[in-house]
């Protein structure tokens, strides 16, 4: 037992003497790489003479950077580098960047401030090593490297910058194309057309002219665009001022205050605005929310809520469980609608092709006309020309108002159920035709003229007390159906 006892202690004692020499190495290498660093601060500048619109490419890396004019047809180029390393690869990277010339002639050049193939960091206890390849295949290492650069073109130079991991402000300029990932980037005024490729960065600038952005996980901020084409998936986009929009949205959120026409493609989106111009959507699952447009086309929604204040003409192709919000609205034509809600408050006129298990309500409407309705229900507060349904089924309608200048309602079809509130200034005839169903007028201004009832089928007339001319026809024909005037 003792034995087994001594053993056991003396490879506790070996392997922390073990530990110690493996601590006491480390310590040492890094005191002995520190003590033979050196360290290295150096500016390089190239100046280039250039055409008024020349062309500029940045290849841009891990480096803040400054984009500002110059004075008069000239390109400058000014990087700050800081290292410290052993002296043999401070020399070597001394030497690579002492022989670097870019590639440039008057009307094109291309710079860069990453100057290496590849870059590996490693920390080693306290201490940090960055081992790089440089372009010319040489490998250093290095305990520290930061970049930082200034660029001075033309205003009416064509600028196009590839950035990664970088910090960007950038001055008035013509033309500027941008691919960026995970950069922050503030720029001012470009004058000219932009393209904006970005993804997890942030960018922002005043004003620009005709826009295309691609982004994924960015946020865009924009005073004003002329026109704007932008490609987005999880991306916030902020504009005040936009000429005409195309968008297509995937899980974004669109802001803007004044637009001129949109086209927009969302889904799990939201787009909202104040005022628009004509307005067409393609919708899932999304949200718009419009103060003010001229019309409005949805060529198809589904499971989407749609709200606007004022617009003036609506029409739409397909709806399929939606949310429709309108304040007030010119007319509004719908080919096919589905499980979907209307709460509209002011309206001219309802076109509808196909409803099918739909929920509307209505403020004031001028005028309803539905070719075919099915489990759908109608709420109206006031209508002043007519409504009509030429073939429901299960159609419920509950109508709180009508004017003096309401002419026609026609219900045609199987199990429909009105529920109407006819005015004491209203003149009207009441026709009821069908196989079943019931009519009861509980209107002390109206007396029955005619009820005739063979075999099931009834034909019932009702008319205002001494009035002969009508003004007004309420009409409900077919089997089941069920009219009560109040």
């Amino acid at each position: 037992m003792r034995l087994k006892n001594k053993k056991y202690m003396r490879t506790i004692i070996e392997n922390m003497r073990l530990s110690t020499a493996v601590f006491i190495f480390v310590v040492c290498s890094v005191l002995s790489a520190n003590g033979q660093s050196k360290e290295f601060n150096e500016t390089y500048k190239w100046n280039f003479d250039v055409i008024e619109d020349v062309n500029v490419l940045l290849t841009n890396y891990d480096c803040d950077l400054e984009v500002r004019i110059s004075d008069g047809n000239k390109v400058n180029f000014e990087m700050y580098v800081i290292a410290e390393g052993d002296s043999e690869d401070i020399k070597v990277l001394k030497d690579y960047l002492d022989s670097y010339e870019p590639e440039a002639s008057k009307s094109n050049i291309e710079l860069r401030t990453r100057f290496w193939n590849s870059w590996v960091s490693k920390s080693i206890g306290i201490a940090k090593r960055i081992k790089i390849t440089l372009k010319n295949k040489e490998k250093i290492t290095l305990s520290e490297l930061k970049i930082r650069a200034k660029l001075y073109l033309p205003k009416t130079s064509n600028f196009e910058l590839v950035s990664k991991y970088s910090t960007i402000g950038i001055d008035d300029l013509n033309k500027i194309k941008i691919r960026s990932y995970q950069d922050k980037i503030s720029g001012k005024n470009i004058m000219g057309d932009a393209s904006i490729n970005g993804k997890y960065s942030k960018v922002e600038f005043m004003n620009i002219g005709n826009t295309d952005l691609s982004l994924y996980d960015t946020d865009i901020v924009i005073n004003k665009v002329e026109n704007l084409i932008c490609t987005s998936k999880y991306s916030k986009i902020r504009i005040k001022n936009a000429g005409n929009a195309k968008l297509t949205s995937y899980t974004d959120k669109y802001n803007f205050v004044k637009t001129g026409n949109i086209i927009f493609n969302g889904k799990y989106s939201d787009l909202n605005a104040d005022n628009s111009l004509d307005t067409e959507l393609s919708l899932y699952d999304s949200n718009v929310a419009i103060r003010n447009i001229n019309n409005l086309s949805i060529k198809n929604s589904k499971y989407s809520e749609i709200k606007f204040i004022g617009t003036g003409n609506i029409i739409i192709g397909t709806l399929y469980s939606d949310k429709i919000n309108i304040e007030r609205a010119g007319s509004i034509n719908i080919t096919t609608s589905k499980y979907s809600e209307f709460d509209i408050n002011s309206l001219t006129s309802f076109t509808q092709g196909t409803s099918y298990t739909d929920k509307y309500s209505f403020g004031r409407v001028e005028s309803i006309e539905l070719t075919t309705s099915k489990y759908s229900s109608f709420n109206i507060d006031l209508i002043t020309k007519g409504i009509s349904v030429e073939s429901g089924y299960e159609v419920k309608g509950q109508i709180e108002g009508i004017t003096d200048t309401f002419d026609k309602m026609s219900i045609k079809g199987k199990y429909n159920k009105f529920d109407i509130s006819v005015p004491e200034s209203l003149s009207a005839r009441i026709l009821f035709k069908g196989k079943y169903g019931s009519c009861k007028v509980n209107n002390s201004n109206y007396e029955i003229k005619k009820h005739i009832s063979q075999s099931l089928m009834n034909d019932i007339e009702y008319v205002r007390k001494g009035s002969d001319a009508a003004t007004a026809t309420l009409k409900m024909e077919g089997y089941s159906n069920k009219i009560y005037i109040r």
